[in-house]
C-alpha cells in the first residue's frame, strides 16, 4: 500500500500553529495515497472536507486536545499521547490515520477513540499501567514509511487487539515485560526484516506467527507460563534463534518449512522441554553454532542430529539427554568449528544413524 505526503501536492498553509492542508477525505483512509485525502475536491461521509497536518501532534494535557482540528482530520506525521493526565482518547475526534503512534506513560485504560485508530508506520506503546487492551488500533505498513512495533511495560496489557493483523514490519517487533498479556497472534505477519523480540511476558502462554516467511532473528526469552511456540512458514531465518529460560516451554512448534539459520541457534534453560522437536527433514543448515544447554527434561535432539552441516556445536549439561544422543550430533554432522559435548546424561555403548 502506498502513502503519498501531502506536502508534495499543494503548498502549506497555517493552521494552529501547525503546518496544514485543506484537502477532501474519503471515509475509507486505507494505507495511503489518494485514500488517505490526498484527491481534492471530494467530501467526507458526512459531507465535511477533511484537513490534513504535516506535522507532528504531541497531546499531554486534557486542554491539549482542545487545539485539534474540529472536523475530519488526516495526520501525515507523528502522534504523541503522554502523561499520566490523559485518561481518555474521545476528543481525538474525527481522526482518519496518522503516519506514526507513540502512547506513552497514559492512564488509559482502553483506547476510546470514535473509530478505528489507523497507524501506517511505527508504533510504540510503552508504560501504560492501565490500559487493557489495543482493540481499535488498526495497523497498516504504507509502502514509503519504515514500520516497527514496540510493545513494553504495560502492567495490565492482555490483548493486542486488530493489531495482530498487521503483514510486514520493516524493523523490530518487540513484545517484552506486559506482565498480563496472555496470547500474541500475529496470524496476518509474513514478514519481518528485523527482529523478533518477545521477552519477559509473565502470563504468555501461547505465541503464533503461523504465516511468517521472512524474519531476520527470533528471540523467545523468559516467558515463564509459555507452554509452545506456534511455528512458522520461514525457509530462512537471517539471524539467530534463540529460546532461553522459558520454563513451562515444552514445544517449539512445527517449522516444516525451514531449511537454514544463517545465525545461531541457542536452547538454553528451558525446564520442561522435553523435544527439540519442529524441524522436519527441510532442516539442513545452521551458520553459526548450535546451542544446547541447562534443558533439565531434554532427552530427544530431533533433526539437529541429521543436519548436513553447522559452525559449531555446543551441548553441555541437560540432566536426561543421553550422552549417545548429544554424540549423535558431534560425529554425524558436519561442523566447521569446535565441538563441546559434556555433563550430560552418561550414556555407555552408543550407536548413530550415521554408523560411526
Amino acid at each position: 500500500m502506498t502513502l503519498t505526503s501531502p506536502h508534495r501536492l499543494a503548498p502549506l498553509v497555517g493552521l494552529l500553529g501547525t503546518a496544514t492542508l485543506l484537502a477532501a477525505c474519503l471515509g475509507n483512509v486505507g494505507g495511503g495515497g489518494s485514500e488517505r485525502g490526498t484527491n481534492r475536491g471530494g467530501d467526507d461521509d458526512d459531507g465535511r472536507n477533511c484537513k490534513e497536518l504535516t506535522s507532528g501532534v504531541t497531546i499531554r494535557s486534557a486542554s491539549d486536545f482542545d487545539t485539534l482540528p474540529k472536523g475530519c482530520w488526516d495526520l501525515f506525521g507523528k502522534l504523541t499521547i503522554q502523561g499520566r493526565d490523559i485518561t481518555s482518547l474521545a476528543k481525538l475526534g474525527d481522526l482518519k490515520g496518522v503516519n506514526e503512534l507513540e502512547l506513552i506513560g497514559t492512564n488509559l485504560t482502553a483506547l476510546d477513540v470514535p473509530k478505528a485508530l489507523k497507524v501506517f508506520g511505527p508504533v510504540t506503546v510503552v508504560g501504560n499501567t492501565k490500559l487493557r487492551s489495543l482493540d481499535k488500533l488498526e495497523v497498516e505498513r504504507a509502502d514509503n514509511l519504515t514500520m516497527e512495533i514496540t510493545i513494553d511495560d504495560n502492567d495490565v496489557l492482555a490483548d493486542l487487539g486488530d493489531m495482530s493483523l498487521v503483514a510486514r514490519i520493516d524493523g523490530d517487533l518487540t513484545l517484552t515485560a506486559n506482565p498480563q498479556l496472555q496470547t500474541a497472534s500475529l496470524r496476518g505477519l509474513r514478514r519481518i526484516d528485523g527482529a523478533i523480540r518477545v521477552t519477559d511476558n509473565a502470563a504468555l502462554t501461547s505465541f503464533e506467527l503461523m504465516r511468517l516467511e521472512t524474519v531476520g532473528r527470533v528471540e523467545v526469552v523468559n516467558n515463564a507460563k509459555l507452554a509452545s511456540l506456534w511455528g512458522m512458514a520461514a525457509t530462512t531465518i537471517k539471524g539467530d534463534l534463540l529460546v532461553r529460560g522459558n520454563r513451562a516451554l515444552t514445544s517449539l512448534g512445527a517449522m516444516s518449512s525451514l531449511a537454514t539459520i544463517e545465525g545461531n541457534f541457542i536452547v538454553d534453560d528451558n525446564d520442561a522441554l522435553t523435544s527439540i522437536g519442529g524441524f522436519t527433514t527441510s532442516m539442513q543448515y545452521v551458520l553459526g553454532m548450535v546451542t544446547v544447554t541447562n534443558n533439565a527434561a531434554l532427552t530427544e535432539l530431533g533433526q539437529i542430529a541429521r543436519l548436513r552441516g553447522i559452525g559449531a556445536l555446543t551441548i553441555t549439561d541437560n540432566a536426561s539427554l543421553s550422552f549417545c544422543r548429544a554424540r549423535e550430533v558431534a560425529v554425524c554432522v558436519t561442523t566447521q568449528g569446535s565441538i563441546t559435548v559434556q555433563n550430560n546424561k552418561v550414556g555407555n555403548n552408543c550407536t548413530s544413524w550415521c554408523g560411526r
